[in-house]
């Protein structure tokens, strides 16, 4: 996880408009780190990973219209997932999930590679 959390790291970005903007972001900067992945990986039912790179799940969510908790719960009791980074606009506490799962579970903020520490 520290390995993908550092290449994220890398990304500077203007604030994004659309999810799909930082994927792509996501991707190439994991690319440049020779960091691979899947993209839209279905790790279980009813769940689609944005990148699943080896048993760590990356999920986006830049402007959530709903609590991201359940969703991320749900990805973490998947067998092929063994930690999961959240990528978002802002940091969310994950605590919960960590705790119920068991698992890894970090949030990283696009904000901070904006160099908006929130």
């Amino acid at each position: 996880m520290q390995t993908i959390i550092r290449a994220l790291s890398d990304i500077r970005l203007p604030p994004l408009a659309a999810e799909a903007l930082l994927g792509d972001a996501v991707a190439e900067c994991l690319k440049t780190h020779g960091i691979g992945y899947e993209r839209e990986r279905i790790i279980g039912p009813g769940c689609r990973a944005d990148f699943l790179c080896g048993d760590i799940v990356l999920e986006l969510k830049l402007a959530a219209k709903k609590p991201v908790a359940t969703q991320i719960l749900r990805y973490l009791q998947c067998e092929c997932v063994e930690g999961l980074i959240l990528v978002a606009e802002r940091t969310v506490s994950l605590a919960t999930a960590a705790k119920a799962s068991g698992k890894p579970v970090v949030c990283f903020s696009v904000r901070r590679a904006w160099g908006v520490a929130v």
